[in-house]
């Protein structure tokens, strides 16, 4: 009897762990979208998608699609303080869409993010790509919570929340401020470890001159404006939520978040489930909450066919602009 080498044996068990993942995932997604069964009419949620004109459906996917189009825009923007030789903008769309993908079909909301990662650093370098990857994370969540906040804070403002609801953007900054803390300390005690140092002069790339960030993070909230929030307004008229804008800039934010958690594949069951009690609270109700939520699942699987179609059928070359794609641009004279 011949033994399974380590290697072997390794390989097995993570896809064995990952098929795993994948059924339980796929299970609590079935489980709420069960539960929610229980309390929506799919026959009434049914005839509200159907109701949706086609320049509803037309205009929101048009606007998700220029969402991730200024998405790229800001990825390669960051990217030219990093190295000297950044991908094509369509490059970077066309990776964008492929990590949209991942996270639709991967059961963990970081494969997206891996896989872009992977590819980009055959032209940019280990460094620059993983850095660039976790700047446009940070990025869109700052631009998220940013967002949500300034909702609560007006909302509390005009007396439609309660005071305590202001903790959560309290603890928004609280946790950029943990960002900062531990940007400090990783880049101190990256002077001593060489694995770190490409990752960290990359970051300092980046970072150099302030109007870089202030610029990617303008770009991020822009972002999230035309490719969620007016989207979602949108079919949200069509579906007869009539309901004020800063309810839905405080309310689809917080779905954001929400199904950033690795709980269910795409966020499914969660992002409907979240949207039916947080529009709920401002008196809308089930149903049209409901189909709220599979319109937006819909759409993002749209553009996750649409993004591993194009992965498939065209070239895995990244395209860039003539420099040396390997090298740090170097500060600034003076």
């Amino acid at each position: 009897m011949i033994a399974a080498s380590p290697a072997v044996s390794g390989q097995s068990g993570r896809r064995a762990r990952t098929g795993f993942a994948l059924a339980a995932r796929a299970g609590l997604a079935l489980a709420c979208l069960l539960a929610l069964g229980w309390a929506v009419s799919l026959e009434r949620t049914a005839s509200l998608l159907v109701a949706v004109e086609l320049p509803t459906v037309f205009g929101a996917l048009a606007l998700f699609g220029a969402s991730l189009v200024l998405s790229a825009w800001r990825w390669r923007f960051g990217l030219r303080r990093m190295v000297a030789r950044p991908p094509r903008l369509v490059s970077l769309l066309r990776l964008i869409l492929l990590g949209i993908a991942c996270n639709a079909f991967v059961p963990t909301t970081v494969a997206g993010d891996v896989t872009r990662a992977k590819v980009l650093q055959r032209v940019s370098g280990r460094g620059p790509a993983y850095a660039s990857i976790m700047v446009d994370r940070l990025l869109g969540l700052a631009a998220v919570v940013s967002l949500g906040s300034l909702a609560l804070g007006l909302a509390w403002w005009r007396g439609l929340v309660e005071g305590r609801l202001l903790l959560v953007p309290a603890a928004a900054v609280g946790l950029i401020l943990v960002v900062v803390v531990l940007h400090r300390v990783v880049r101190q005690a990256g002077r001593t470890m060489g694995r770190l140092q490409p990752l960290l002069e990359a970051l300092g790339a980046f970072t150099r001159r302030p109007m870089v960030p202030a610029v990617s993070f303008a770009v991020a909230i822009l972002v999230q404006l035309v490719g969620a929030i007016a989207p979602l307004m949108l079919i949200a008229r069509d579906l007869g939520i009539a309901v004020g804008w800063q309810v839905h800039l405080a309310v689809i934010p917080a779905v954001i978040l929400l199904t950033l958690a690795p709980v269910t594949i795409n966020g499914i069951g969660v992002r409907e489930g979240a949207l039916v009690i947080l529009y709920g609270q401002a008196g809308v109700a089930a149903d049209p909450a409901f189909a709220l939520g599979i319109a937006w699942t819909l759409m993002i699987t749209a553009f996750a066919v649409l993004g591993g179609l194009w992965w498939l059928l065209g070239t895995s070359r990244l395209s860039t602009t003539p420099a040396d794609a390997r090298a740090v641009r170097p500060p600034p004279a003076g």
